[in-house]
């Protein structure tokens, strides 16, 4: 399984071994989404963080991509904890 499918499917203990793995962080669907993109779009909470954990040191930018996140998730109707988490 992949980091993307991993976290589409909201399985964080098979997100953390691909991550662990090396899994590329760069990876995109066809329409351009990320694992981060996958899991907020549905909600997977833990999968966010954990993403969002990894990112961090190596993005500067990653303040506004959890606000992305977070609208994004909120905006296809997922809960809103993404929202109030990731504060």
């Amino acid at each position: 399984m992949s980091a993307w499918l991993a976290a589409n499917r909201g399985d964080k203990q098979e997100l953390c071994r691909e991550l662990d793995s090396g899994a590329d962080m760069e990876f995109r669907d066809p329409m351009g989404r990320t694992a981060l993109m996958e899991a907020a779009k549905h909600g997977h909470v833990d999968c966010v963080h954990e993403l969002l954990w990894i990112l961090q040191p190596e993005v500067p930018w990653v303040g506004q991509h959890q606000t992305f996140v977070a609208v994004m998730s909120h905006s296809m109707g997922r809960s809103t904890d993404c929202l109030v988490k990731l504060r």
